[in-house]
């Protein structure tokens, strides 16, 4: 399942008793919202997907604390296994593939970069990266390395 924007989603959160400090907070139980994801985002720094949803109802445990109408914000994997998607949008092939292009992309440059601060850290393999970005490939002369 992928989730983008106009997305219809039910999905259902867990409730906890309020944070005391210094106390942890007990599970109370759960409630399950229903909504439209109005936008989408993604943290590179902490590598999590977000998505803005517009409530259209609650049920369940302190469901009064949800408010109707309004808009919440979710992480991805909070979202993603209790989910149940009721509709999408009529474009919604589109987002999908877009993100799972822009996903593989954005995989393979964190894979690049911390391969290349590892190895950078035994000698200087900056020039690798930035021939790697240009487009080079392995059989390119000024492209090979050995590690």
């Amino acid at each position: 399942m992928n989730l983008t924007v106009g997305c219809k989603v039910e999905w259902t959160d867990s409730v906890n008793s309020p944070y005391v400090e210094g106390e942890a907070s007990e599970f109370v139980g759960e409630r399950t919202i229903t909504g439209r994801i109005t936008a989408e985002g993604y943290a590179k720094k902490t590598n999590y997907y977000f998505f803005t949803i517009h409530v259209y109802g609650a049920t369940g445990v302190n469901a009064d604390a949800v408010e109707v109408e309004s808009k919440i914000i979710r992480r991805g994997m909070v979202l993603y296994p209790k989910c149940t998607l009721l509709a999408t949008p009529p474009n919604y092939e589109e987002p999908v593939k877009k993100r799972l292009a822009l996903a593989g992309e954005q995989e393979l440059e964190e894979w690049i970069e911390s391969t290349v601060r590892y190895y950078s850290k035994k000698s200087n393999h900056s020039d690798w990266l930035a021939l790697h970005k240009k487009g080079c490939q392995a059989s390119d002369p000024e492209y090979s390395m050995t590690f």
